[in-house]
């Protein structure tokens, strides 16, 4: 997002889980977008791409990997990290790598760590992203008024069916 902050979109069916991740992200100097799912967390990227989601692998209705394959047809290049409690299975392993991912990381994760994660993942993301804003693109006024619109919001988003 051009506000030169890091937004991350945290999915995870687990409310404890989005919530606590967000409050020790947050305290990491991120701001922060949650989603219970896949399915809202497509509807929350099509208002505002973040610039990196942390995905959890085991949900209901959407699994990761099944949103990670929707989200690539889409959109190749933002950064995922995969925060999950299973265990690193080698098929599934490998059919998420081959999706692109930036990361895996094993529940729960060290705050310190994710960030670092996050950083390194975002970084190229955000050197890129600035050379091509000095072109602007043919909405680029509709870009920045939803842009000045969320940023006016609360930085912590949930949605829900």
């Amino acid at each position: 997002m051009p506000d030169g902050k890091i937004w991350v979109l945290i999915i995870d069916d687990n409310l404890l889980v989005r919530r606590l991740t967000g409050k020790l992200l947050r305290k990491q100097g991120f701001e922060i977008l949650l989603a219970e799912g896949g399915e809202d967390a497509m509807r929350l990227i099509e208002l505002c791409t973040p610039d990196c989601i942390l995905l959890d692998v085991l949900m209901p209705k959407i699994h990761g990997h099944a949103f990670l394959s929707k989200l690539r047809k889409t959109n190749k290049t933002l950064p995922v990290i995969i925060v999950s409690g299973i265990e690193q299975q080698p098929a599934l392993v490998s059919a998420i790598e081959a999706l692109s991912i930036a990361g895996w990381i094993p529940k729960p994760g060290n705050p310190k760590e994710i960030a670092k994660m996050i950083r390194k993942a975002v970084e190229p993301e955000k050197e890129a992203t600035n050379v091509h804003l000095e072109t602007p693109a043919p909405d680029n006024g509709q870009l920045e008024e939803k842009t000045e619109e969320k940023s006016k919001e609360k930085t912590e988003v949930l949605i829900t069916p």
